[in-house]
């Protein structure tokens, strides 16, 4: 079987040594210290370059809501090592983020698989549909900052009825500018929610510093 990065031999594993060796180094993400956004801390699995952000590319070219077996082993290994490090979060549901042009949530996209296999690890449920988008969104690839923020707009699906008093945990999969995460935590917030952290597979390396007050 060739390797999914780098279509060397790997046998069944799926993964050639070399890749499965920097794919590894890429997650040792208990030393890549969480950004703070807005208050909320933002928890990610590494950056978005090299194995993982290969991975990624991968991921995401797949068809919507099947991911191959190989393909899914390093995500669930991934969540089983999050959860237990987020559990100390307390959040009490899990709310992913629209995808793209999409105006509300499709559960088969990256984020809402990630949400899903999270929302099991912690033994939350997902709130689908908790955001939607207020206008015609642009998938945020290759925009600016300034055109991410204005493109980034939610209000609450659910309503103060469903969201007031609730420790949200955001999922996403791919965090560049922090646009996105900053304007889902105050629509969420306006709705009498409290995001208490965010969780995205990786996010970029221009991100490195451990504070940003927008995205």
């Amino acid at each position: 079987m060739p390797c999914v990065l780098c279509d060397e031999d790997a046998g069944e594993s799926g993964f050639c040594a070399g890749c499965a060796l920097s794919f590894r180094g890429a997650l040792l993400s208990r030393y890549l210290p969480p950004i703070v956004l807005g208050g909320v801390p933002v928890f990610s699995a590494g950056l978005y370059s090299g194995s993982l952000g290969r991975y990624i590319r991968l991921l995401k070219g797949q068809p919507a809501g099947r991911l191959p077996g190989v393909l899914r082993r390093p995500i669930d290994e991934l969540v089983d090592h999050w959860s237990s490090e987020i559990a100390s979060l307390e959040a009490d549901c899990i709310v992913p983020i629209p995808s793209g042009a999409l105006r509300v949530v499709s559960q088969t996209d990256l984020g809402s698989q990630l949400a899903d296999r999270m929302a099991r690890g912690l033994g939350r449920p997902v709130l689908w549909n908790a955001l939607v988008t207020t206008i015609f969104r642009f998938d945020q690839k290759g925009l600016a900052p300034s055109e991410r923020r204005r493109n980034a707009r939610f209000l609450a699906g659910r309503g103060r009825a469903l969201l007031g008093g609730r420790r949200i945990l955001l999922i996403d999969d791919v965090s560049t500018t922090g646009a996105t995460l900053r304007a889902a935590t105050l629509a969420l917030e306006a709705a009498g929610a409290s995001v208490v952290g965010a969780w995205v597979l990786a996010r970029s390396d221009a991100r490195r510093s451990p504070k940003l007050s927008s995205r």
